[in-house]
């Protein structure tokens, strides 16, 4: 059976066949040796022989019916690392017809006549292996690598190219047989596809290069049930009426996470013709034709995946008399703007009567045939933002002093180990009475936020100044004011972006009872937010757009902290808690520059951090006056977010709502806080917190500064 005949409509088959009929050259096992040519066909007609072409051998032969190389036997062994060349039609560069053959080809082979193969074998279990370079000229079936028989393997990691009409870069026709493409396969002529199937349970991967240039012309075709093809490569192809990939029966599993382009009209990036087909793409589609589509279903009981990381451009395309048993499944992930054409090969089409996005808020335009999502990780994670933000400005007050968890530098709260130990109470000895201080700190900080329900995987990245001053200062207590600024982002990775902008000021103060003190701040400001979501939209140039808001808000801390020292043994402890409360007082959300806008009311969020530690403080005094204070600290803290449950708005002006965000997680903490005091007046601070906590979430917070004592 010759099912290429279909394609042809000719008696190709026949001749081909006749070709056989040639007299044998050499009926033996050969070996073409370096600076050998040969022009008389070689031909193996025995079982088990052998036909090796070394590097710099040649076999180049003329006429038509004279194959380069021809095996008539079982178990055949092909190697070509040299140059073969064929010049007449029907005279293929390599030919075997025999089961369990096994051909390579590392060298060049090319074929100048019609139906003239680069390589062809008809035999059961065949194995063919091209990382050379494989040319054909001619029309007809002139065939890069054409195989006939079941369980094929090919595989081509070079170069396989064809240049005449109808003529396939790699053709197979037999079930289980398996294409490995890390090359390139390229086609240039009408109805000339790259790779095509004929048989069940094929399995096609491309991780390569495959090209067409010609109408009619597609990528990768599977004829048979079960088809398994894969692109993690690219597909390129120039022309009418052509597909990057087209499956034409039932049960097809197409997974693409590579880049399918076409340019021409009638033309599918993807085409699932048969029935129970599954496309799952996470790559990029491009159907840059007015007439084009990315994605065309015409078979029942389809399913479509979009997982992370998809574009398409160009319309999609359900039949209607299939609609009704499709599903469109939206990973998490994608705000999108998809749109569906009315019209297609092969009739009316509909929107896919199942649809799930994945618990993003969606919305269906049935009049237009669109589908819209909204990614809203961003919003969800305005809670970690300003706890973030409340922390590092609370962090960089704390660091500037000696004690406490808003420490400032009150006598009382000095140490005075026993005098056995190495470490001794240094700082206390600098300062011998109370003194006013004058500070500048800056602060900065990485934290990732695990994906939760609807949300993603996102990064806050801040980094920001406090300057202060001390207003009093005695035995007994310190206050004082501050203020600065603070510049952040929100980055949730190939989803939005959110760029934030903040200028606080506030007061703290510390008493000092004994061995206790307690700490008092309150940080005021205001934050401005530049948002940027990206909309995966098939329907404008290069497949996404972008959504832009500009917004702000009132946030306010208060926070409460209380340390008492006491010893174990000769080594002095500090256990601290505190309690700090953050609001938010956000605008109201309005995007511009999409055709799925994303709008919200004005909201509120509340959060109230709680936190436990232990730190165990060594000092050391130096030669020259100056003293250096070192503070581990280990510690849980607990989170709590609360206020309104759902956020409500608008996507493409349609209602929509969706989760606020709000609740509690619990996280185990690390820090370090350095101080060195010269004999002056100076004193240089620095301190780094790592955080990990429920949820995947992870912190790193850091400071340095310097404070002046007068």
């Amino acid at each position: 059976m010759y099912l290429r005949t279909i394609f042809l409509g000719s008696t190709a088959a026949a001749a081909l066949g006749a070709a056989f009929a040639v007299e044998p050259v050499r009926a033996d096992s050969f070996v073409i040796r370096a600076g050998q040519t040969e022009t008389a066909m070689q031909e193996m007609d025995g079982d088990d022989e052998t036909g090796t072409v070394e590097e710099g051998g040649v076999i180049s032969t003329s006429g038509n019916n004279v194959d380069g190389i021809r095996s008539t036997g079982l178990n055949a062994r092909i190697a070509n690392g040299g140059s073969i060349s064929t010049d007449g039609d029907f005279s293929d560069g390599i030919r075997s017809a025999g089961p369990d053959a096994r051909i390579t080809n590392n060298g060049s082979i090319s074929t100048d006549g019609d139906s003239a193969l680069g390589i062809y074998s008809d035999g059961d279990n065949v194995s063919i292996d091209n990382s050379g370079t494989i040319v054909t000229w001619g029309d007809g079936v002139s065939d890069g690598i054409f195989a006939e028989g079941l369980n094929a393997r090919i595989v081509n990691s070079g170069d396989i190219s064809t240049h005449g009409t109808n003529v396939f870069g790699v053709y197979i026709e037999g079930d289980d047989s398996w294409i490995t493409n890390s090359g390139t396969i390229s086609t240039a002529a009408d109805s000339s596809n790259a790779i095509y199937t004929v048989g069940d349970n094929v399995r096609i991967n491309n991780s390569g290069t495959v090209s067409t240039k010609g109408d009619d012309a597609q990528g990768i075709v599977a004829n048979g049930l079960n088809a398994r093809i894969t692109n993690s490569g690219s597909i390129l192809t120039a022309g009418n009426r052509v597909n990057g990939i087209h499956s034409q029966n039932s049960g097809a599993q197409i997974a693409n996470n590579g880049t399918i382009e076409l340019s021409g009209d009638g033309s599918y990036g993807i085409w699932a013709q048969g029935a129970d087909a599954t496309i799952s793409h996470s790559g990029t589609i491009r159907a840059t034709h007015p007439g084009g589509f990315a994605i065309g279903i015409s078979g029942p009981n389809a399913t479509l995946n979009l997982l992370p990381g998809w574009v398409l451009e160009g319309d999609l395309f359900v039949r209607q008399t299939v609609a009704d048993t499709a599903t469109l499944n939206i990973a998490t992930g994608r705000s999108t703007n998809i749109r569906f054409a009315n019209a297609g090969h092969g009739g009316a089409g509909a929107l896919p009567s199942t649809i799930n996005a994945g618990g993003m808020p969606f919305f269906v335009d049935e009049t237009n045939m669109v589908v819209a999502t909204a990614d809203v990780t961003a919003p969800r994670a305005a809670g970690a933002s300003l706890n973030n933000l409340a922390g590092g400005v609370f962090g960089a007050i704390g660091a500037r002093g000696t004690s406490g968890t808003l420490s400032a530098p009150v006598e009382p709260l000095a140490f005075a180990p026993p005098t056995s130990a190495r470490w001794d109470g240094a700082f206390a000895a600098l300062e011998p009475a109370p003194s006013r201080r004058a500070w500048l700190g800056g602060f900065g900080g990485y934290a990732i936020e695990g994906a939760s329900g609807a949300s993603l995987d996102h990064r806050h990245a801040l980094g920001g100044f406090v300057a202060g001053m001390d207003l009093s200062a005695s035995t007994a207590a310190a206050t004082g004011l501050f203020f600065g600024g603070a510049w952040g982002n929100t980055d949730v990775p190939g989803s939005q972006a959110v760029d934030e902008a903040s200028a606080f000021g506030g007061a703290y103060a510390t008493y000092a009872l004994g061995e206790t003190s307690i700490d008092f701040g309150l940080l005021i400001g205001w934050s401005s937010f530049d948002s940027s979501r990206l909309v995966v939209d098939n329907t404008v140039a290069g497949g996404i757009a972008t959504a832009r808001a500009s917004y702000g808000g009132f946030l306010i801390s208060p926070q409460v902290g209380v340390t008492r020292a006491f010893e174990i043994g000769s080594r002095r402890i500090e256990a601290g808690a505190s309690a700090r409360y953050a609001g938010l007082f956000l605008q109201s959300y309005a995007e511009s520059g999409t055709a799925a806008n994303l709008a919200f009311d004005a909201r509120q969020i509340h959060q109230i951090v709680s936190r436990a530690s232990l730190s165990m403080p060594f000092e050391q005094s130096h030669a020259d006056g100056g003293a250096t204070r070192i503070v581990p600290t280990l510690g849980v803290e607990g989170t709590v977010q609360f206020g309104r449950d759902r956020v409500v708005g608008t996507l493409a002006g349609t209602g929509i709502g969706f989760d606020a965000g709000n609740g509690g997680k619990v996280a185990a903490f690390g820090s370090v806080r350095l101080e060195h005091e010269t004999a002056g007046n100076l004193t240089f601070f620095a301190g780094a917190e790592g955080t990990v906590g429920q949820g995947n979430s992870r912190r790193l917070l850091a400071n340095l500064g310097a404070s002046l004592r007068f």
